[in-house]
Parts: structure tokens; C-alpha cells; sequence
């Protein structure tokens, strides 16, 4: 066996150190996420109140407007509904997509990490022996969980271009009720 000590790594944190920076990282993208739900949140309400001085518009002709309230309560209703829908999947695709980013990045800097400590895994394989299986295991591990995060990126932006049309068709009726109210 070879008398020199084992080169020292340039990196003193812990590969635990490093995936729970990394973790931090992801909270901080969270942040964001909640800042923009926020902002959708905002643009939600002000349809709100759109409709509600539509409603209130309603009472100066009655007969004429009580069959369009009956539409409009029965558009905001749909609009509620679709609020909620929208609002908690956007949610969820705004966190899914800082969370699949933020994991690709890591993911794509373990995947250097481990080429890179592939070579030393060989060195010290006489010392370790079973480091370099569970090195495997774990880029086998990655790999499937990279998959899997790529699978559900996908899905997600599947449900976001259908949440973006239903909002739109949603916006597009609101402007069609304000223009007969007009």
C-alpha cells in the first residue's frame, strides 16, 4: 500500500453541508414563488370587484337585469370556482417549477461532482471497497429521480397552458358581460 497520505478534497463542507445549502436555496425560490402567487391573488380580486359594480349596476333596471344577474351570479360562481382551481395550481406549478429548476441545477452539479470523484473512488477502492457501489447507487438514484422530476415538469407545464386558457376564457366572458352592461 502506498505510504502518501489521501489528498485532501478543495472543498471542506460535507456533502450533507452542501445538499442542505442546497436546500436553502430551494426555500429562497419559494419566496419568489409566493411573491407572484401574491401578485395572481391581487388580479383575481380586481375581478372580483369588477363584478360586484357590475351586480351592483344590476338594480337600476331591474327586469332587464335581474336575468342578467342571474348569468353573472352564475358566471361569478363559475369564476369562483376556476379562482380556486387556478389559484391552487398555479400555485403548485410556480412551486413544482422553482423546485424541478433548483433540483436540475443540483442534480446537474452532483452529476459533476460524482465524475469527478469517480476517480478518486478508484484510488481509495482497496480502503473503502464498498464506497464505490454506493457511489453507484446513488447516481442510479439521481438519475431516476432527474427522470421523474422532468416527468412532472412536464406535466405541470401541461397544467399551467391549461390554467392560462381557462383564464383567459374566463377574462375574455368578464369583458364580454362588461360590454353588454356598458
Amino acid at each position: 500500500m502506498n505510504e502518501e497520505p489521501t489528498k485532501s478534497l478543495s472543498d471542506k463542507k460535507s456533502f450533507e453541508d452542501r445538499v442542505f445549502a442546497r436546500f436553502d436555496a430551494v426555500d429562497r425560490r419559494f419566496d419568489l414563488v409566493n411573491v407572484r402567487f401574491d401578485a395572481v391573488d391581487r388580479k383575481f380580486q380586481s375581478a372580483d370587484a369588477r363584478l360586484e359594480k357590475l351586480e351592483s349596476r344590476s338594480h337600476d333596471t331591474k327586469p332587464i337585469w335581474e336575468r342578467a344577474l342571474n348569468e353573472i351570479l352564475e358566471t361569478r360562481v363559475e369564476v369562483g370556482e376556476l379562482t380556486r382551481k387556478v389559484v391552487g395550481l398555479d400555485t403548485k406549478v410556480n412551486d413544482l417549477d422553482g423546485a424541478v429548476t433548483s433540483l436540475q441545477t443540483a442534480v446537474s452539479s452532483l452529476q459533476t461532482e460524482v465524475t469527478g470523484l469517480n476517480s478518486t473512488v478508484i484510488s481509495l477502492q482497496t480502503e473503502v471497497g464498498n464506497s464505490k457501489s454506493e457511489v453507484g447507487g446513488v447516481k442510479s438514484e439521481m438519475k431516476e429521480f432527474r427522470r421523474e422530476l422532468t416527468r412532472r415538469l412536464d406535466q405541470i407545464q401541461m397544467i399551467q397552458l391549461e390554467n392560462r386558457l381557462s383564464i383567459g376564457e374566463a377574462e375574455e366572458r368578464i369583458t364580454q358581460l362588461e360590454t353588454k352592461l356598458a
